[in-house]
């Protein structure tokens, strides 16, 4: 912990090229809106891509064949807005950030950086570079910058290293997938670790779960710099280096063969039909359950004791918020029905005998809303609702609890 800087952070973007993918540019676009930190410098690797000999290229080719297939394949399948991956000129972005061009010395897989080059990039003062480019960097340039070289990995490094990214969470139908930012280290795949990020994984398209990570990931940076202004955090170098490393137990995941991938395309196929079939059949629905009884005071309540309040097949409720007043328990919530996919706001009341009163819509717009968020005020009810879809943070005003409401002002836009 350090206290907070009275100056921005210093920022050197390793890259490929001044092409970067949607993502990685969002997170530039988020630095320099801010206070805290800016991109003072851009370090453009000049290595020659080498031509591999003809075999050396078919032949791994041949063994991904079906990879390749699939991955063309779920690209025209499904789309994705915004394209994490849709290029970006990181120039139109730093119009007037200077540019240092370097060709780093390379072995079979690293990058070493020169040793006058190292001496340039000192003169710049920098407090931290960010990765997006070049191979395995070692030597010197990990320790060039007093913050070192931060690194995005996306997968969670204590189920998948390696790649292709968000792949073998969908097909292994792993509930969540991962995103790291890490401080690279001479320890390959075990740098020190600065943040974590996880979401939801979609479990139907590798395209859709890699775009979601990307765009998750993309956070990381901007709130790390954030903490590290204001003085909340700074890396512990000493004790992390020292630190006892926790084993991986699996091999480092790579671009399956066909002889790998062959047994899992058929199973993540039969899972897609399964989940089609299923929906023909079935609909996912939000219910409800309450339990009003007074007299129980057991901490842990069973389950099958509440009451299910299920909502008609054409709709879902969903985010319910319970107030009480003079004694009875009315339950806000979205409800959303199918035929337009766009929530508005409804309640009920819960009465003693453990039934419900018929939904009442209260609030709807032409754009959604949905989770609403009830307090009392002064003696008075208010609302703030999800209104995300309309860019603004409404709050509303009670004219008549519970049924009559009125736009009262906007929080923010």
């Amino acid at each position: 912990m350090r206290s907070a800087m009275n100056r921005k952070l210093k920022i050197g973007l390793l890259l490929d090229s001044y092409l970067v993918p949607a993502w990685f540019a969002y997170m530039i676009e988020k630095i320099i809106q801010g206070s805290y930190a800016e991109v003072s410098l851009i370090v453009l690797n000049q290595s020659e891509k080498k031509q591999k000999k003809i075999h050396s290229r078919i032949l791994p080719g041949l063994n991904a064949i079906l990879f390749r297939i699939f991955y063309g394949f779920e690209n025209r399948m499904f789309k994705v807005k915004p394209d994490a991956l849709k290029p970006v000129d990181i120039r139109e972005l730093l119009p007037s950030v200077p540019i240092i061009q370097v060709t780093p010395l390379k072995t079979l897989y690293s990058d070493y950086f020169q040793n006058k080059d190292i001496e340039i990039l000192q003169t710049y003062n920098l407090d931290l570079f960010i990765r997006k480019g070049f191979r395995i960097l070692r030597g010197k340039i990990l320790t060039t910058s007093p913050l070192g070289i931060w690194s995005y990995h996306h997968g969670d490094t204590l189920a998948f290293r390696g790649g292709p990214p968000a792949f073998w969470e969908v097909m292994k139908n792993e509930p969540v997938t991962g995103c790291v930012l890490q401080i690279l280290t001479e320890d390959l795949d075990n740098g020190i670790i600065l943040s974590k990020g996880y979401g939801s994984t979609d479990r139907m398209s590798v395209k859709k779960n890699r775009n979601n990570i990307y765009w998750k990931a993309a956070e990381l940076i901007p709130r790390k710099l954030i903490e590290i202004h204001s003085g909340r955090f700074y890396p512990d170098f000493e004790n992390a280096l020292s630190r006892d490393y926790l084993l991986y137990p699996h091999s480092i995941n790579k671009i399956p063969g066909n002889s790998t991938i062959l047994p899992l395309l058929l199973g993540h196929v039969i899972k897609i039909l399964r989940k089609k079939i299923r929906h023909q059949f079935f609909i996912d629905q939000w219910i409800l359950m309450f339990d009003l009884r007074k007299n129980n005071t057991s901490y842990f309540r069973p389950l099958w004791r509440f009451k299910k309040i299920i909502p008609p097949r054409d709709r879902f409720w969903a985010d319910p918020h319970i107030v009480q007043e003079n004694g009875k328990y009315y339950v806000f919530f979205e409800e959303l029905f199918y035929k337009n996919n766009k929530g508005h706001i409804s309640y009920f009341e819960i009465l003693e005998n453990g039934t419900c009163t018929t939904p009442i819509k209260i609030l709807e717009k032409e754009y959604h809303l949905a989770y609403p968020f009830v307090f009392k005020y002064q003696n008075t009810w208010f609302m703030i609702p999800d209104s995300m879809h309309n860019r603004t943070i409404e709050c509303y005003k009670c004219d008549s609890f519970p049924d009559k409401w009125s736009f009262h002002t906007n929080l923010m836009e």
